[in-house]
């Protein structure tokens, strides 16, 4: 139930973050909580992305915030405060959130009858672990060599890492401060990739963690494009049209906005 909620307000904000924090959560919590149903928890995570159908990158919102020039004549441009945080939008969200919870609260098994990570799976975040300890050990081995080239300098230096945090935070801190809360793919990339940055001593140990943990998400990495290229085919032959013309002919103008997300849903 936790792991859903924190999912579902990641998804809220971007639903690409919904997805990684829920299963990089869902990961070490599998690790950290004896007798846990894991199959139940991966599950968990990924109901929890659900939420980001009425974030402020869904579709609808974007399209209404950001209107073509001719759209834009016909229906105008609205802010989030007339979108994604609407009083129906929040009680849906918190309402859909509060359901699903109560409903994993009720299937979620017993001690005893739960399934939980296999010994496999157990040892290898084990392994990926203590891949992080050699790294920070080689760093230090590295710095007591004595003098090193500038270029392995740099590698290994603190300085490129505080120099480049310096300047993603402070073009953050413009942004913002210039713009308002204006959030969209390219700041919020850079506010994640200077984060984790910045939690790393060297770029040498920042590059190994990134190998580290895109060897952890590798099932995810490997899945998108399958989904990208269902979805492409749907589209290309016209079932998504159909389908979307089903939904969209027995809507009426209040029921609109629900056929709508459940259109985009699938």
């Amino acid at each position: 139930m936790f792991l859903t909620a924190f999912a579902a307000l990641c998804s809220l904000l971007h639903w690409g973050l919904g997805i990684i924090a829920g299963a990089f959560l869902a990961r070490e919590m599998g690790r950290r909580i004896p007798r846990v149903d894991y199959p139940l928890l991966v599950a968990s995570a990924f109901i929890g992305m659900c939420a980001g159908n009425l974030g402020i990158f869904s579709s609808d919102p974007l399209v209404i915030r950001k209107a073509a020039p001719f759209l834009e004549k016909a229906m105008g441009l609205a802010p989030n405060s007339e979108t994604t945080w609407t009083l129906a939008a929040l009680v849906g969200f918190l309402v859909g959130v509060a359901a699903v919870m109560g409903v994993l609260g009720l299937i979620c098994p017993e001690d005893g009858e739960a399934t939980p990570p296999e010994s496999e799976l157990l040892e290898r975040f084990e392994r990926e672990d203590r891949a992080e300890e050699v790294s920070i050990t080689a760093e230090r081995e590295i710095h007591q060599r004595g003098k090193l080239s500038f270029g392995m300098w740099l590698e290994h230096s603190r300085w490129p890492v505080w120099l480049i945090s310096i300047m993603g935070f402070s073009y953050i801190v413009f942004w913002f401060y210039g713009r308002g809360f204006i959030l969209n793919l390219n700041i919020l990339t850079l506010a994640l990739f200077t984060l984790a940055l910045s939690f790393h001593d060297t770029p040498m140990h920042f590059l190994r963690s990134l190998e580290s943990s895109a060897r952890a998400a590798h099932g995810i990495i490997v899945q998108f494009p399958f989904y990208a290229g269902t979805q492409g085919m749907l589209a290309s032959s016209g079932l998504a049209t159909l389908a979307t013309g089903w939904v969209f002919s027995v809507a009426t103008l209040a029921a609109y906005p629900l056929c709508s997300t459940s259109t985009r849903s699938c």
